[in-house]
This record gives structure tokens, sequence and C-alpha cells, in this order.
């Protein structure tokens, strides 16, 4: 492999490698659904402060509540809102979305 074609392989890989987390498919619809409806208060990404300083950023919600948790809390959000935040009517495929893309930020064996 000529010295070129190994370098730019090999910073793609890292490049890879650093851009955050791994995201299915289902991931990469809660990161849209996300985008859309969450980001104009929260942080959505692997880094970066929140739009609104009390809107707790995703890769925080992944470390607080793992799967069935997390599930609880679009329940309730669905109802009645959350502190500062309306009640969302999120579908129950958008919610399964969501759920994967935040879960997305955690280590493998967490949550599952």
């Amino acid at each position: 492999m000529k010295p070129v074609l190994a370098a730019l392989l090999v910073l793609g890989l890292l490049q890879g490698c650093a851009s955050g987390p791994s995201i299915s498919s289902a991931g990469r619809s809660g990161q849209a659904f996300a985008q859309k409806t969450c980001s104009r208060c929260h942080a959505i990404g692997a880094q970066g402060a929140s739009p609104k300083p009390h809107a707790t950023p995703f890769r925080e919600i992944a470390q607080r509540y793992d799967d069935r948790t997390l599930a609880s809390e679009f329940d309730a959000l669905a109802r009645m809102g959350h502190y500062e935040m309306p009640p969302l009517t999120i579908s129950a495929p958008d919610r399964r979305a969501l759920s994967a893309y935040i879960g997305s930020f955690r280590a493998p064996e967490e949550g599952r």
C-alpha cells in the first residue's frame, strides 16, 4: 500500500473513532427526532453545553437513566411535561428511537 493511501486510511479510521458514539439505525432516527424537537434546549451531541442552562445534555441523561427508567421518563413527559418542558406528544416509535440514540452515549455494557 502506498504511504499516502495508508495515511489517509488511518486518518479516516481515527476520525471515525473520534466522532462520537456508534449509532444504530434506530438511534439515527432518534438523533433526527432530537435535532428537530429537543436541540433548542438540550445539548444532543457528545460535547457542548445545552442552549438552555437547566436542560440536561443527552450524554448526561444517558448516564442517569437505564433503558427502562428512560422509557418511564418519556411516558411521564408525554403526560405532564417536566419542569420547564411542556408535555410532548411523542409516538412509541419515536420514544424507542430517542431512547436508542440517548443509549448510544453509554458504554456498551451499561443500561442493557
